[in-house]
Order: C-alpha cells, then sequence, then structure tokens
C-alpha cells in the first residue's frame, strides 16, 4: 500500500488510484478509499471514472442515496454509459421506484448480450409485473451465464412469479446444494422451503 501511494505522489493516474482504494477496502478500510477518491474527485470533478468507482463503494458500504449521486454524475458526463445505467437501475429497484425499469431498458439496449445487464433488466420487468417479458430475458441471461447463481436464483424467481414452481424448485435445488455461495443463497433456500410446504 505504502509502495502505491508513493508512486501515486509522484505520478498520479486512476490504475494507480484503484488499486489504492482496492486495497483499502479489501482491509476493510473502506471509509479511507472513499475519502481519498472523494478529494480526488473534487480536484477532477469531470472524472467520470472516479465517480463511477466513488459510486460502486458507496454501494458496498449501502449508502445508496451516494452511490445514485456518483452514478448520476457519470451519466451527466457519458448519457449512455451501460455499467452506469444498470447500477442505478439496480438501485432504484431496490427501493421499488419505477425509474428502474427506463435505466434498466436503456442499459439493456445498449448491451443486450450482458447477462448481468440482462438480468437487471429481467429481474426489474418481472418486479414491475411484466411477467412473460422478464422471464424471456432472465432465460437467456441464465442460459448464457450457467454458473453465475445469482442469475439462475432471480430466474427462479420468474418462473414463481410466471405459476411455474416445477421449474423454479429444479433451479432452487441446484443452487442450495452447491458448495458454492452467492449474496442470495438464504433467500434462495426460503424461497425452496416456501415453495415445497
Amino acid at each position: 500500500l505504502e509502495n502505491y501511494q508513493l508512486a501515486y505522489k509522484k505520478q498520479p493516474n486512476n490504475k494507480l488510484l484503484f488499486t489504492i482504494t482496492d486495497i483499502l477496502a479489501t482491509e476493510n478500510k473502506l471509509t479511507d478509499a472513499i475519502s481519498l477518491l472523494e478529494k480526488e474527485s473534487a480536484k477532477n470533478p469531470k472524472n467520470i471514472v472516479i465517480s463511477f468507482k466513488l459510486g460502486t463503494l458507496y454501494q458496498l458500504q449501502k449508502d445508496y442515496k451516494s452511490a445514485k449521486k456518483q452514478y448520476s454524475l457519470v451519466l451527466e458526463v457519458d448519457p449512455n454509459n451501460t455499467l452506469a445505467l444498470n447500477n442505478l437501475a439496480w438501485l432504484y429497484s431496490l427501493e421499488k421506484d419505477p425509474k428502474a425499469l427506463e435505466f434498466a431498458k436503456k442499459a439493456y439496449t445498449n448491451a443486450p448480450e450482458s447477462p448481468a445487464i440482462a438480468d437487471t433488466y429481467g429481474f426489474i420487468l418481472i418486479q414491475q409485473g411484466q411477467l412473460k417479458d422478464g422471464l424471456n430475458v432472465l432465460e437467456k441471461a441464465a442460459a448464457d451465464a450457467p454458473t453465475l447463481d445469482d442469475i439462475q436464483f432471480h430466474l427462479a424467481q420468474a418462473y414463481v412469479a410466471n405459476d411455474n414452481n416445477t421449474k423454479a424448485i429444479e433451479i432452487l435445488e441446484k443452487l442450495v446444494t452447491s458448495d458454492k455461495s452467492f449474496p442470495e443463497k438464504k433467500a434462495a433456500n426460503e424461497l425452496l422451503d416456501k415453495l415445497k410446504k
């Protein structure tokens, strides 16, 4: 960390800056990482790469309001930034805000082949009651990324929403018996228990 900090003082650039913030984040020093990026962002407010990185760190910290602000700054400079659109869509979906769909659709239009982008879009379609469309998008995302458990879980939820519990149970049983861990594994277990009752 010290070596990177010295190198950054001599020759500041985004690559070194992000290496430093990544090290701080892995050492559970998210606040320090954010503080460093905030200082650098103040020096160069149009550096959307720093704004995006700040957004992701705020998201990790569950400071969604600040994360949204950073992603919005990115979109002011680059209105078609797919990752900022996708992340904003996800944050709005957590609040059940209808704006989520608008951002998700734009991100998906920009990158329909990305399973992660399709996952966000499909999940939000389901959340907002467009069940058939959401299922179609999630089926393709899950087929394109069979090893991404969070996408498989969202597909299982989409099957439940579309009254196909059999297919949902099939997917959920694979997810919960797998050695792999993923953020929504507990929710997958709970959904499977509920469906088997």
